[in-house]
């Protein structure tokens, strides 16, 4: 049996106030419980939420999932960050009590595997700066060369007119 932690609605037309409930998660909203584990309030100012924090981590314990919006409450009281301290606690006591010179081992090729990382990342940025730097020098190059057989050019239009033109002033004179 799939079991959740959700909200359950009471109160008046536009005046919703909230039970925690432990539900099987294919009951409807105002169904049949299992427990109730809290109350939420949203309409006084502040919220009011009042938790059972150790029904609520003993649920969460047997593998109970909580709804989204339950989540953000708890989070807000800072359940859920007990619960996580708890479960990562129970969990490094294990594995420390369970192979404590493991750890010093793949500490050291962790370290050793983040030193190659952080060379070959190295290498690729200067590497990228190097492409980069030739790129613009060949840009440069390539500019230079444009604008040099641009003026050629320019020259060898200028040289025909001028011909031109003097031609027309010694036709005129003579």
């Amino acid at each position: 049996m799939s079991v959740r932690i959700r909200l359950r609605r009471l109160g008046k037309k536009k005046h919703p106030s909230y039970r925690l409930a432990v539900v099987d998660h294919r009951v409807k909203r105002d169904g049949r419980f299992i427990e109730f584990v809290g109350f939420y309030d949203p309409m006084t100012e502040p919220h009011t939420i009042k938790l059972n924090e150790e029904r609520i981590i003993a649920w969460l314990k047997k593998g109970a999932s909580y709804s989204d919006t339950v989540g953000s409450l708890l989070r807000q009281a800072g359940v859920l960050k007990r619960w996580h301290e708890l479960k990562t606690s129970a969990a490094d006591g294990e594995k420390e009590t369970a192979k404590p010179e493991k750890k010093e081992g793949k500490a050291k090729a962790g370290a050793a595997k983040k030193t190659a990382v952080e060379e070959k990342v190295a290498a690729e940025e200067k590497a990228v700066v190097e492409e980069k730097v030739a790129v613009e020098e060949k840009v440069a190059v390539e500019e230079k060369a444009a604008a040099e057989e641009k003026a050629a050019v320019e020259e060898k239009a200028e040289k025909p007119a001028a011909k031109a033109k003097e031609e027309n002033k010694a036709k005129k004179n003579a």
